[in-house]
């Protein structure tokens, strides 16, 4: 604990406790440790992009806080053969695997037991496969543009042998927009006790119910003996590619042309020649653009830029008025992210900041805000550590961090919103941990119309909530008569709010007993 963010951890073969209150490191190295009812937090906001982590034959259970392993914007890692636990999400990694060399996988762990996911990755690059990602409430999140390849082993002769996804609670694999698996191939995804439940389908592609309508590819994977495929693969304006299907000892399956194209982009770049990577990928974008690989591309060509011209304002440019991404509805929003994720490269801060809170107070669905909310918050984070903590701040400094530690656990619970009916098994550990007199935080906050209120009472007592504006001024009186010991939840709905932040009092026999802040957003 306690390094400062340029040295470098190694800790092989060791029991472990590495979370501390500002968990910010360097290079970290380690193997074959153990890592007892703690977290393995490695956070880097020091703006150096070059920082690798490595996390092998370890044994991490961490059933009384929220993470197994937390990696934040290290732009090499690698975590495998781990087995993991935790009572939230067993690796959590965050706007990782930017760099141009270096492994960025996550290969063959056991990863299981965990109250929300599996694995949750929230805007990285890299690889998933060869795991056994089994029995956690939903097995792999991929959120916020990701660009993730998920595959196991075409020349498997057995489950063993390639990656397996299997028999989790809810989803074995749910992807919000911009994140779907361009490439899904040689995987095992089954839950054979499911048997074709339409609210709990293997694969969740979540988008906005808009167009264009899409096509996705999950082509040559083994779904199990109860596979409907009209039930288990969900999405919304929008169908998927599942067959062939393929299981262990189906043989190896030729590539397409779209995707050869990617692939040999990808060696390029890996190869130092970025010039003609580039090119490459550009001409993906231009000949399809209605493909998974025209987003993985636009994707990559932002990981790229360091290595080509360092030019972060020609290619805001690129995404903002290139023809064939104006083409295509998808392209255009994806463009739009990628655009004021050039101008974060360049710390042009007040126009990032703005275009978050645009998204905050003006959002097409919810993701888009929540999203939104935690890149702003990040965005704050990374100013401070650059000694600008007070140099500019927008209009909604309600989502400024109080605290590195209030970030990641605001992150985290609105994370946990993503999606809606994921959430039963964190809040069933709220009501466990909640007083007598106190109200849990508001679900889902921010809000834009409804959420729900809950509380806990121990005798029988006149119950009422108040809700106040930021100024104290009552906007409205909620009252619940009387209420014996027990756990209650109240439904607020509001149409005529505006933006902005409020206050909800539990009263108690008519004396304030607890108050707690929500959000607005129209």
């Amino acid at each position: 604990q306690g390094k400062r963010h340029d040295e470098e951890l190694v800790a092989l073969g060791k029991k472990l406790d590495v979370c501390s209150s500002d968990p910010t490191r360097g290079n970290v190295t380690v193997t074959n440790s153990i890592i007892n009812e703690s977290c393995l937090c490695l956070r880097n906001l020091s703006g150096n992009t070059n920082f690798a982590a490595s996390i092998s034959g370890c044994t991490v259970n961490n059933l009384s806080a929220n993470v197994g392993i937390d990696i934040l914007k290290y732009s090499k890692y690698v975590v495998e053969n781990n087995d993991i636990k935790a009572q939230h999400y067993g690796i959590q990694i965050n706007n990782s695997g930017n760099g141009n060399t270096g492994n960025r996988v996550i290969f063959n762990n056991n990863i299981h037991d965990c109250g929300l996911s599996g694995i949750l990755a929230y805007t990285t690059t890299g690889s998933i496969a060869g795991n056994n990602i089994h029995n956690n409430q939903v097995g792999l999140k991929l959120m916020n543009s990701c660009n993730i390849s998920l595959y196991g082993n075409a020349a498997a002769q057995s489950y063993a042998q390639t990656q397996q996804i299997k028999d989790n609670t809810s989803y074995e694999v749910y992807a919000s927009q911009f994140s779907f698996p361009a490439y899904f191939r040689n995987n095992v995804i089954i839950d054979e006790d499911n048997l074709g439940n339409p609210t709990d389908p293997l694969v969740f592609f979540d988008r906005p119910n808009q167009p264009p309508y899409v096509t996705l590819d999950v082509r040559y994977n083994c779904w199990g003996n109860n596979f409907n495929p009209t039930l288990d693969l969900k999405t919304t304006n929008g169908t998927f590619n599942w067959s062939p299907t393929w299981c262990p000892g189906g043989g190896s399956l030729a590539s397409n042309s779209i995707e050869e194209m990617y692939e040999n982009a990808e060696t390029l770049f890996e190869n130092a020649n970025y010039i003609e990577a580039k090119d490459l990928f550009q001409n993906i974008i231009q000949q399809y653009p209605k493909s998974d690989y025209a987003q993985a591309s636009m994707k990559e060509l932002l990981r790229l830029e360091e290595y080509v011209a360092d030019d972060y304002t020609g290619l805001k440019e690129y995404y903002l008025s290139n023809d064939s991404i104006l083409s295509d509805t998808a392209l255009v929003k994806l463009g739009d992210i990628l655009a004021n994720n050039c101008d974060v490269q360049l710390e042009n801060w007040p126009q990032a900041i703005s275009w978050y809170e645009n998204k905050i107070l003006n959002p097409s669905y919810l993701e888009d805000s929540v999203f939104a909310i935690i890149d702003l918050g990040l965005t704050y984070l990374l100013m401070e550590n650059q000694g600008l903590k007070s140099t500019y701040s927008g209009n909604l400094k309600q989502f400024i961090p109080e605290t590195k530690e209030k970030y990641f656990e605001h992150r985290d619970y609105l994370l946990s919103l993503l999606p809606g009916d994921a959430l039963s098994e964190n809040l069933h550990h709220k009501f466990t941990r909640l007083k007598y007199g106190k109200l849990l935080q508001n679900m889902p906050n921010p809000f834009t119309e409804s959420t729900q209120l809950w509380y806990k009472v121990e005798k029988q007592v006149a119950v009422s909530i108040s809700i106040t504006d930021i100024t104290g001024k009552e906007i409205k009186k909620i009252d619940q008569g009387t209420k014996v010991e027990g756990i209650y939840k109240v439904d607020f709905v509001e149409t005529a709010l505006v933006s902005g932040t409020y206050f909800y009092t539990l009263l108690i026999d008519g004396i304030a007993s607890d108050t707690k802040k929500m959000i607005v957003m129209k």
